[in-house]
């Protein structure tokens, strides 16, 4: 990482210490991240509030692993924009919803 110094290491002392992680990540003056990242790192995410938006991409072609439920959280927000896909993308859906409205019934959290 010495050849990359605007990367930053954050460790965490276990997978569910996101808080933690983002608490740090504040603290170094970063507020804006993108996570892109599988189901458990998402649902950990969502379930803390710690997400603004979320994009998501669905298909009717099968990907990833059968039957992965997308969190009831990562929907429970404002839709900002849905797409669908015409010709080659024909049932490929873009959707992004805003969730700081969730956050704001929290104002305990640290990221508004």
């Amino acid at each position: 990482m010495a050849a990359r110094p605007w990367i930053r290491t954050v460790v965490l002392s276990n997978r569910t210490d996101l808080t933690s992680a983002f608490t740090a990540l504040r603290t170094a003056g970063i507020r804006r991240i993108s996570c892109i990242g599988g189901r458990s790192v998402a649902a950990d995410l969502l379930a803390l509030k710690l997400i603004d938006d979320v994009y998501l991409t669905t298909s009717v072609r099968e990907g990833g692993v059968p039957g992965t439920p997308v969190p009831a959280d990562a929907l429970d927000g404002d839709v900002v924009l849905e797409k669908h896909g015409t010709a080659d993308d024909c049932g490929v859906v873009f959707e992004q919803f805003d969730l700081r409205g969730r956050r704001e019934q929290r104002p305990e959290r640290f990221f508004s």
